[in-house]
């Protein structure tokens, strides 16, 4: 099942995300922004972005993290969840910052697609990580489809 974060679950959601060795400080907002799969009663997964502050129409994914054990159906029902609600409220594209192989597989079968990190700039830095970005509004129209065009 497929839920935002909410004042029921979001405790639920702390805890997730505080057995992750990957996150280092949680933040309230990028949290409150989240989706989580939630299998027998148990967070396993989430999907969380934050607002660019240079363009209202982008987005940062911040958070998307989950356990091996879900199935590719599950993260395909996230991702589309994180997309419908990008899409109610303007975002146009997505952008990923991957740190993990695994990620980046999974982005890359999804229409995501790397672009420069020297032409990305997070708090005046450009990142030494990948960066894959989407189009929302084309988002999953293929998903097995690699070769999108799209400029951020």
């Amino acid at each position: 099942m497929i839920e935002d974060v909410n004042s029921h679950n979001y405790l639920k959601v702390i805890d997730f995300l505080t057995e992750s060795k990957m996150i280092t400080k949680i933040q309230k907002n990028l949290v409150l922004n989240g989706s989580v799969i939630i299998n027998n009663d148990k967070i396993v997964g989430i999907a969380s972005y934050e607002k660019s502050k240079s363009n209202k129409q982008h987005a940062i994914m911040r958070y998307f993290i989950f356990k091996k054990h879900i199935t590719k159906n599950e993260i395909s029902e996230l991702l589309e969840y994180t997309k419908e609600k990008l899409k109610k409220i303007n975002i146009t594209k997505l952008m990923g910052i991957v740190t993990s192989s695994d990620v980046l597989k999974i982005l890359l079968d999804y229409g995501f697609y790397e672009v420069e990190s020297k032409y990305v700039f997070i708090d005046e830095a450009s990142p030494n990580k990948k960066i894959m970005t989407i189009a929302v509004d084309i988002w999953f129209d293929n998903p097995l489809t690699k070769n999108y065009n799209i400029a951020i």
